[in-house]
């Protein structure tokens, strides 16, 4: 019998992962600490969270960009080639179909981004407490997960298959229904320096544990902007990522 090619057909959101390096995390946890003492930047009212302790981050664009700017940027190249024309939703309708070539005048006109990071926010994760399900604003979000302690996944791995869950400190993203030959959940017990970026809109939501430990995350909304470029003008923008 002659051997069968199959094809598997992408499907859903697009989620990136990826590890950042060990000077970013130690960055993160120490303008963390800084945060503590200032009651001005407690996320908590702000946050789907249940947890006891969440600060933004203050003055964080100098030393934070230069450091996120690779995984987003990353994170859009992907997502390009993962889905067509995937940032066209941004433009005005009417502009639309101006990316294509002009026949008549022989000019290209290409779609261009920018982005920009929202806000910033890091998470204190204490026993018992956890994050429901719920979804961002802006166009993309991420979570960078900076102190795991070991027994958080020494609990997993005891509670693995006393419930019917994925299991303490896991993270989950959820997309479509839960029917058979179907994939509607994907989870994670994060490690530390793992990032997950995402989109918005995506329905996440994160376990707790009952460990005596305390878990750090960071997380951030990201808004993507495009726009059209003149190919016959130096303007100087950004093309979209290829």
């Amino acid at each position: 019998m002659n051997q069968i090619e199959f094809t598997q057909y992408y499907w859903g959101p697009y989620i990136l992962s990826a590890v950042v390096d060990d000077e970013f995390i130690d960055e993160l946890l120490m303008k963390g600490e800084e945060c503590r003492e200032k009651s001005k930047l407690d996320a908590r009212p702000y946050l789907a969270a249940t947890i006891g302790r969440a600060f933004y981050y203050d003055n964080w664009e100098d030393w934070f960009l230069p450091r996120i700017s690779p995984y987003i940027d990353g994170y859009l190249r992907g997502v390009s080639n993962y889905r067509k024309n995937a940032f066209n939703y941004l433009l005005p309708e009417h502009e639309r179909g101006s990316i294509y070539p002009n026949v008549a005048s022989g000019i290209q006109k290409d779609l261009s981004v920018s982005w920009r990071v929202d806000k910033v926010w890091i998470n204190y994760q204490e026993s018992f407490e956890y994050n429901p399900p719920h979804t961002h604003s802006g166009s993309m979000s991420f979570v960078i997960y900076a102190k795991v302690p070991k027994e958080i996944e020494e609990e997993n791995e005891r509670m693995h298959g006393v419930h019917n869950n994925s299991g303490p400190g896991m993270i989950n993203f959820e997309y479509g229904e839960d029917a058979p030959f179907s994939l509607a959940k994907i989870h994670k017990l994060p490690s530390v320096g793992e990032i997950f970026i995402f989109p918005y809109w995506l329905r996440h939501y994160v376990f707790g544990f009952s460990s005596e430990v305390e878990r750090v995350s960071v997380s951030g909304n990201v808004t993507v902007e495009a726009y059209i470029r003149d190919n016959s003008q130096n303007t100087g923008t950004m093309r979209v990522p290829d």
